[in-house]
């Protein structure tokens, strides 16, 4: 009778897993403007070979993971270029890696623009945010486990550098693209995110739009679905 009751358990909690998988699957393709929707992509510079790459942005976090960046280089112009530095000696919290600003690519050096402080870099976005012609960079780094969650940083120059002007930590599912701004609006950086009624355990989307306007990042728009409904 044990036996049979413990069979019964596990295979109750294999069909709920799943479903609850099947679940948010369906209200992420669901949503408007949803990270399943986008089709956003990054094109970096692979230190390795030279060559290009692009990085798909369009996986929800919660469903499947993004993989770690292995490394990238984004020339910012008369600033210099910015360069992922892995830690050679990763421990047992996750690595600490770097974003370094280099004059050139040749360099050897550089300044410390970032460390990750154990988080996995998982996804570069490049857009003019800020400004005309700017090489703002959103980057995603994945907390670890395995509830989704993410924390988003966005850099952008600050004179004669580049660093963070915003950040968002445990992002439930998060994922970031930048939209190009028209004659009714200036371009925009938007956040899409999770959101989950703990006691019923149901899930919605939801999105954070945000302007840029004299030095600060102003929230213009959102659309939270509540999860509770």
């Amino acid at each position: 009778m044990i036996c049979r009751d413990a069979r019964f358990r596990f295979m109750k909690s294999v069909i709920l897993a799943a479903a609850f998988s099947l679940f948010v699957t369906w209200q992420l393709a669901a949503a408007p403007n949803s990270p399943l929707q986008a089709q956003s992509a990054v094109t970096v510079t692979a230190s390795s070979s030279g060559s290009d790459s692009v990085i798909p942005a369009e996986d929800p976090v919660l469903v499947k993971p993004l993989s770690e960046i292995a490394t990238f280089q984004v020339d910012l112009g008369s600033l210099g270029v910015l360069e992922l530095i892995k830690d050679p000696n990763p421990g047992a919290i996750g690595r600490f890696d770097e974003l370094v600003l280099k004059k050139d690519r040749k360099a050897v050096s550089g300044i410390s623009i970032f460390k990750t402080e154990g988080r996995q870099l998982v996804d570069v976005q490049i857009g003019a945010f800020t400004a005309s012609g700017a090489k703002d960079i959103a980057l995603t780094l994945d907390t670890g486990g395995t509830g989704g969650f993410v924390d988003i940083l966005l850099l952008s120059k600050t004179g004669e550098t580049i660093s963070p002007i915003w950040e968002d930590d445990t992002i439930k599912g998060g994922r970031v693209s930048f939209q190009k701004g028209d004659s009714n609006h200036r371009p925009r950086f938007v956040v899409w995110s999770l959101n989950q009624n703990l006691a019923s355990g149901k899930i919605a989307s939801g999105t954070h739009v945000f302007e840029f306007d004299a030095g600060k990042m102003i929230e213009v728009g959102s659309d939270t679905s509540k999860a509770d409904q």
